[in-house]
This record gives structure tokens, C-alpha cells and sequence, in this order.
């Protein structure tokens, strides 16, 4: 991985509005009509869990090396390219 810094702690969706744990705004989610109202929302929740997922992501992966699970599942694939998204690598 490589030495790509994020926001410490979790972040938490407010209405179309992600925050840090430190308060600081993340980002906004801007919406144009009803139905976008909703999307943005639905976009702020998924930007809100990104720190999360990839916590997640990177300590199955760390169990999946010490083989303790099939190695062979795409869906590892994935997960790396996930993670390598999220890092920059």
C-alpha cells in the first residue's frame, strides 16, 4: 500500500453533507430536482462508509494471506483492486 493519507476516523452522512470525525466538512453533495435529492444522499451514505470499506477491505486481505481463507475467489481481485483505488497504487 502506498503512504496515501486519509481523514482520520469515520465519517457520517448527514442529509447530502459527509463530515470527518474532527467536525470538518468532506464533501457536498450537490442535487438538482426530486429525485437527485435522493441520489445525493444515497452518494453522501456510500462516501460516508468509504473509510470503513477499505479498513475492511485491507484486514480480509491481511486474513486472506495468512491463508486462512480460499485464495482463489475473484472477488480477492477485487478487493485489491478496491483498495488500490482507494490508495492510489
Amino acid at each position: 500500500m502506498s503512504n496515501t493519507r486519509h481523514l482520520d476516523g469515520k465519517w457520517v452522512a448527514r442529509g447530502k453533507e459527509v463530515f470527518a470525525s474532527n467536525g470538518g466538512m468532506v464533501c457536498y453533495m450537490a442535487d438538482v430536482g426530486f429525485e437527485a435529492a435522493a441520489m445525493a444522499e444515497e452518494r453522501a451514505r456510500l462516501i460516508a462508509a468509504a473509510p470503513e470499506l477499505l479498513e475492511a477491505l485491507t484486514a480480509l486481505l491481511k486474513i486472506q494471506e495468512c491463508g486462512d481463507v480460499a485464495s482463489w475467489a475473484p472477488e480477492w481481485d477485487s478487493a485489491r483492486s478496491a483498495i488500490a483505488k482507494a490508495t492510489g497504487d
